[in-house]
């Protein structure tokens, strides 16, 4: 029995660079990964919230960022065909999209960029989305569920370095709120992830894990709720593997004010 929907697997994206002919040959890959997304339906607006959805495909703005400062101008997708037919790696420029590029959270650890369902069905790709309204927790019902430092929550991401063969399979790995009450009550704009954190896990989305049971004057958490994205590994060494314990994660919230700031400004985005 799985406390995870497979949907939310199917819902992870890996990201990375366009590899250079000679990686190329060698891997067999044509993109370097480098990072995590999602996918991530978004109401088009309060009065279609049931119906209207527009896509979009979220990560961290660091890693936008970072290509911008190689002087990268796209950033590859890869997801897996359909039928079990191996995987299709694609671009996806910055002024790509549905009209507009990708819209950078000016404070937040936060990118977004709309991206065309039609588009992905026409490639052949397998792929899900999480929805917000549907299974994504925010503050406020983070607050009503009594959210708390203790509960355990699903880390998905793809891990550098990680083999991937002919398909791709998210990582998921196990973790628990660490610390979650300065962000309930509104001191602190992230909240931190117990758990193991490695390279390429930036842009992960971050699950709720469902608990059957709850001490007296607690709650407990009935279904798997999209909480938030890994943002930043708070990083430790040791001999063997560089890790990190803690993660500092965003929340929906920030990822909800991102989407219906890039709704707001298409056509004059990628900021």
């Amino acid at each position: 029995m799985s406390l995870l929907a497979p949907k939310y697997l199917q819902s992870v994206v890996a990201l990375g660079e366009r590899a250079d002919p000679e990686t190329m040959k060698a891997t067999g890959e044509p993109m370097i990964q480098v990072a995590t997304g999602f996918l991530y339906a978004y109401p088009t607006s309060e009065e279609q919230a049931d119906d209207g959805f527009k896509l979009w495909l979220v990560t961290c703005k660091h890693v936008i960022q970072t290509t911008r400062e190689k002087n990268l101008n796209e950033i590859m997708v890869r997801l897996n065909k359909s039928g079990n037919r191996g995987k299709q790696t694609f671009r996806l420029s910055h002024r790509q999209g549905e009209g507009s590029g990708w819209t950078l959270h000016q404070e937040a650890d936060v990118a977004v960029i709309p991206i065309s369902w039609s588009v992905l069905d026409s490639r052949e790709v397998q792929w899900e989305t999480f929805g917000a309204g549907r299974n994504a927790m925010r503050r406020e019902e983070a607050v009503k569920f009594g959210l708390s430092e203790g509960d355990e929550v699903f880390v998905l991401g793809f891990q550098i370095g990680w083999r991937s063969g002919r398909q791709d399979y998210p990582i998921v790995r196990h973790g628990m709120l660490a610390q979650i009450q300065g962000w309930l009550r509104k001191e602190h704009d992230t909240f931190l992830v117990d758990g193991s954190g490695f390279p390429g896990n930036s842009g992960g989305p971050i699950v709720t894990k469902p608990q059957f049971g709850a001490i007296e004057g607690t709650k407990n958490v009935l279904g798997s709720w999209l909480l938030g994205m890994v943002s930043e590994r708070k990083i430790s060494l040791s001999p063997v593997v560089e890790t990190a314990d803690l993660i500092e994660s965003v929340s929906m919230d920030l990822i909800d004010e991102t989407v219906r700031r890039a709704m707001q400004h298409e056509g004059s985005t990628d900021k």
